[in-house]
């Protein structure tokens, strides 16, 4: 018993010893991975402190005890010395690269050189860190490190492991090159690296080599994750002047259709491949003439088409049964005849088109094209009731509307292709014809996705890493260029369609113009051609001139009639009953109008949100840059540094912006005061001729005051707004824009208000006495004081109109001193890349950094435009019946707005962000909320201020409750106006519903396999019935 024990006790000691030596070899490859990766001692986390490795099989031979390093130790160290290894050997090739030493990365395996000077998409404009002007300045070491971690993500990877192995190489390269750069006392140089030299002739010369401040380590940074991480093309030139480095970027095809499938970026899908059976002539029940019971003649032809050219006939067979055929509706024999005519040229185009040999997609769309050519020549010579229709021309739509859906891919796993590719509309990009199923528009939003994956740029900005980011202007788009020479797509198609397409090449011409081109000469708004504005600035500033031209085509019949009505009620007595009668006509037509103006518009915005694909559209929830807070771990996603700021925070925040604003108007309120008073004062002395030239004088005064405080207020609107910390770019639009409309409804109407419901009392108004003099006498009208007032504010906006165009011309003429070299400096100028390649183009650069920006992620600069239109809508609709000719001098101030904004985007700002759009938001709210005050103001008008009910006892009397019931009746007969006319016309519901149909069909249909279809598959069907009674007991009589 007792050497048993003593042999339990030495196996227990052995133990021991074992123990101590596996947890001295552990410790010793700790430490030697620790030497490995240099510092990173944040790999300690992944392995546990109290490692203990135990051995299967205990042995009791004492020699093999001593040996420490058994299997596991082993695997260990050959992990560990793998990993350290493989971490140390990325760090050291990402710090070269952060060291601007790129190697092979900078000739891709599609060279750089491929990418010509006019396919360069988007710029980022960087600081020249070495320009003499810049004042140069330290940054700490915690800031220069918060600056990289802020603005640049790590490289994206699904797995979580090897996403913070991403990040922690990404950050240990980047300290290591901060420890490379010089220091200013316990800092580092932010700017000054020497790099970039200044020579004779105002000429720059890039020196090269590592970073020798932070601004340079940044621009390497941003070339690492822009070039390397996201795959994109990019290229550095340095302005005129040498105070900026353009940073050029373009991106290739593949990384947009990979970015595209990752946030299912909407596309059209291709109607020739997609929905060629809308495009072929039917009756109108909105059958095929094919399926229709028709003359032997033309059966013979469609036999012969279906046998020698069954693809596109296959096309055309969208679900009817085969075989059947239905009764024509409304099919003559001139009917039949002009199908007849289409038959044949059809034949003889797609003779002349089997002859060449064309891939899938092309010749789909040139089906489609011939087509429609041929019912175009058939109905040339026809009368519209005898013309061919297809089911657009049926449905009254001027042209097919493409269905969009998510963009996908599904690769065949044997030939490795994209079974969709063919299905997408493919749309020209450049003057040379190439085509994409992306338009420019879409490139620049699918670059603005991809880069946003890697790097900030809104935080760079606010950081002063970079000065501004935008896209390029597109010459050919914005231009046009006439080049017949290379309009047939490598094939010379103008052959093929010589028989069958009357103005092919006419049509190919129209496509050349630019959309300056289209667009000049058009003062009444008539032909706004929002299809191109759209494909250049994007579908929300396509939506605001979509608005403003509706808005101007709206305001012609009240401008006829307002026009009608001022004429009638300055000719006649206030007090005649035929201007009661027409003042209160007016007051419900307004009302309908008004209705009628935001209920419509909502049906076209609709409308072109099913053709412009944006139905789905939900705008991104873009996080601020200036968002600030407190760090957290987010419940949501488990981020460690989530930035948090407390709801509790914010409400005081504003309630500091509700106490400053209250301020701000009671000021406003103040200064109108005053104005009163001046006017009180000047009455007794301007008083000449029987005419009070006080009213003009403070109408003038009042109207500026107007025109300086909503300039003042929308400044500090932003400041307010900046303070309340909005996490989201959408809730900081928003909370600005309710803010700014609000003051500006409050400083705009204020004085209107007191001269149509107040004055009369309180002051009196200018009325003549018994001898024909001029007298102020309480309880008199005073619509002419608020004629002339609305005349003044109308005329002083006028007058901002011009400082609207002039303000952004003025501010380019100042900038344009920056860049300005004489003749002998300019011939001598050098630049990073060859200046006879990239020279044209950096020219055009230097102008566009001189222009503000209009449309950012942060800057939107339809907010200030559509709030001139809300203001405007106001003037029309609260007041008139105090001013009818508001109405015509709206609809020219419209169009004055239409020709500025035109003006302004196209030479007068950056090109802007394209950036998607639902509809007009907030703003129709705000103006369906004007609407609801505008009847209140008018019925209070004809209740209170007008004379209306003067010779009506009853109504006299009981004021307060005719206006009660007048303003129910009209609060009512809109709420009947609003449910009558419907969001969406029917057939643009029908469009809707046949594109849902199309994506079903095409993209979502269920396939099935073919071991499925030939029953090859173990089947699940079970055909015994089972009853609730046994058969036994079953008794059949």
């Amino acid at each position: 018993m007792e050497s048993e024990l003593i042999k339990l006790k030495n196996q227990k000691a052995r133990l021991m010893r074992q123990s101590i030596l596996n947890q001295q070899a552990y410790e010793a490859l700790l430490d030697e991975k620790n030497n490995l990766i240099d510092k990173i001692v944040d790999m300690e986390n992944q392995i546990p402190e109290d490692f203990e490795t135990e051995p299967d099989i205990l042995v009791e031979e004492e020699d093999q005890l001593e040996k420490p390093k058994t299997i596991e130790n082993d695997m260990l160290k050959n992990s560990l010395l793998y990993h350290g290894t493989v971490i140390l050997t990325r760090v050291t090739a990402l710090q070269r690269y952060f060291q601007g030493f790129f190697g092979s990365h900078s000739s891709p395996s599609h060279p750089i050189n491929f990418v010509s000077v006019q396919n360069w998409e988007y710029v980022i404009v960087l600081p020249n860190p070495d320009f003499p002007t810049f004042l140069g300045r330290s940054i700490t070491l915690f800031q220069a490190e918060k600056l990289f971690k802020k603005c640049f993500n790590p490289e994206y990877s699904q797995n979580m492991e090897t996403l913070r192995n991403n990040q922690l190489v990404e950050l240990s390269a980047y300290k290591k090159c901060l420890d490379l750069i010089p220091d200013v006392g316990k800092d580092k140089q932010f700017k000054y690296g020497g790099r970039i030299k200044k020579t004779q002739f105002n000429a720059f010369m890039d020196l090269g080599g590592p970073p020798k401040d932070v601004l340079t380590l940044i621009r390497n940074v941003l070339l690492v994750k822009l070039g390397i991480h996201l795959g994109l093309y990019t290229r550095q030139v340095i302005s005129e002047n040498g105070k900026y480095i353009y940073l050029l970027i373009y991106a290739h095809e593949n990384e947009l259709l990979k970015e595209a499938e990752a946030i299912e970026f909407n596309l059209q899908l291709e109607i020739g491949v997609t929905d060629l059976a809308s495009l072929e002539p039917c009756d109108k029940s909105y059958r095929p003439y094919r399926v229709l019971t028709c003359p032997s003649d033309i059966k013979m032809l469609l036999k012969g088409l279906d046998e020698d050219y069954s693809e596109i006939m296959n096309s055309f067979r969208f679900n009817e049964s085969e075989g059947q055929e239905y009764e024509p509706n409304g099919v003559t024999s001139q009917d039949w005849e002009s199908y007849k005519m289409y038959l044949f040229q059809l034949r003889q185009g797609l003779d002349e088109l089997k002859e060449v040999q064309l891939p899938f997609n092309q010749r789909m769309m040139y089906y489609q094209k011939l087509i429609r050519n041929c019912m175009d020549n058939v109905n040339a010579s026809r009368f519209d009731k005898f013309k061919l229709k297809n089911l657009w021309d049926r449905l009254k739509l001027p042209k097919p509307i493409g269905a969009y859906c998510d963009y996908k891919q599904k690769i065949d796993p044997v030939t490795d292709e994209d079974k969709y590719s063919n299905l997408w509309r493919r749309h020209k990009i450049d003057q040379n014809e190439r085509r994409s199923i992306f338009r420019n528009t879409d490139r620049l939003k699918l670059l603005q996705s991809l880069i946003s994956r890697q790097v900030k740029l809104q935080y760079l900005q606010r950081k002063g890493a970079i000065i501004a980011h935008f896209p390029l202007t597109n010459k050919w788009e914005l231009n046009g260029k006439e080049n017949l020479a290379n309009m047939t797509d490598d094939l010379n198609m103008n052959t093929i369609f010589s028989q069958v397409s009357i103005g092919y090449l006419n049509e190919r011409k129209k496509h050349a113009q630019g959309l300056a081109n289209i667009w000049k000469g058009d003062f009444f708004g008539r032909r706004i051609p929002l299809g191109k504005i759209r494909g250049y600035f994007g579908e929300k500033i396509g939506l605001y001139f979509a608005f403003l031209g509706f808005y101007s085509n709206a305001l012609k019949i009240p401008g006829i009639i307002g026009l009608v009505v001022f004429i009638f009620q300055r000719s006649y007595p206030d007090d005649s009953n035929f201007v009661t009668v027409l003042n209160a006509f007016y007051c419900i037509f307004i009302a309908t109008w008004a209705t009628c103006l935001l209920e419509y518009w909502r049906r076209k915005e609709n409308c072109l949100a099913i053709k412009w694909g944006q139905m789905d559209y939900e705008e991104d929830e873009v996080p601020r840059s200036q968002f600030r807070g407190e760090t957290r771990r987010s419940p949501i996603d488990d981020d460690l540094e989530e930035v948090f700021f407390p709801a509790g925070k914010r409400r005081l925040y504003l309630m500091l912006t509700y106490f400053t604003s209250l301020l701000f108007i009671l000021l406003v309120l103040g200064i109108v005061a005053g104005i009163i008073v001046l006017r009180w004062t000047l009455t007794d002395y301007l008083l000449y001729s029987g005419y009070d030239f006080a009213g003009p004088v403070c109408s003038v005064l009042n109207a500026f005051q107007v025109q300086i405080f909503n300039f003042i207020y929308g400044k500090l609107a932003i400041k307010l707004n900046d303070r309340e910390n909005h996490r989201t770019q959408s809730s900081y639009e928003n909370s600005l824009i309710i803010k700014t409309y609000t003051f500006q409804f409050i400083n705009s109407f204020n004085s209107l208000f007191y001269i149509a419901f107040l004055k009369t009392s309180m002051e009196g108004c200018i009325v003549d006495d018994s001898n024909g003099k001029k007298v102020r006498k309480v309880g008199a009208n005073c619509m002419g004081e608020l004629y002339t007032q609305l005349i003044s504010l109308f005329i002083v906006a006028f007058l901002k109109n011009a400082v609207e165009l002039g303000w952004p011309y003025v501010q380019y003429r100042m900038k344009k001193n920056e860049f300005y070299l004489g003749e002998e400096e300019r011939k001598k100028l050098l630049s990073l890349v060859s200046a006879d390649e990239f020279g044209a183009l950096r020219d055009e650069i230097d102008i566009q950094i001189q222009k503000p920006a209009y449309i950012t992620r942060e800057v939107d600069g339809t907010l200030g435009d559509y709030m001139e239109l809300a203001v405007l809508f106001g003037y029309i609709t609260l007041f008139a019946v105090a001013f009818p000719l508001s109405c015509s001098l709206s609809l020219l101030m419209c169009l004055c707005e239409l020709q500025v904004d035109k003006y302004k985007l196209l030479y007068l700002v950056r090109r802007p962000q394209p950036m998607g759009a639902r509809g007009i938001g907030t703003w129709w709210a705000i103006f369906n909320i004007n609407c609801v005050i505008a009847i209140f103001t008018n019925v209070a008008l004809l209740c209170f201020t007008m004379p209306t009910f003067d010779d009506w006892q009853v109504a006299s009397d009981n004021i307060y409750a005719t206006f009660a019931v007048f303003s129910i009746c009209l609060i009512v007969f809109r709420s009947f106006l609003q449910k009558a006319i419907p969001d969406i016309p029917e057939k643009y519901l029908y469009v809707f519903k046949r594109h849902q149909n199309i994506e079903d069909r095409h993209l979502r249909g269920w396939e099935y396999s073919k071991g499925k279809v030939a029953g090859q598959m173990e089947s699940g069907i079970d055909p015994k019935i089972y009853c609730t009674v046994k058969p036994e007991n079953i008794i059949v009589s």
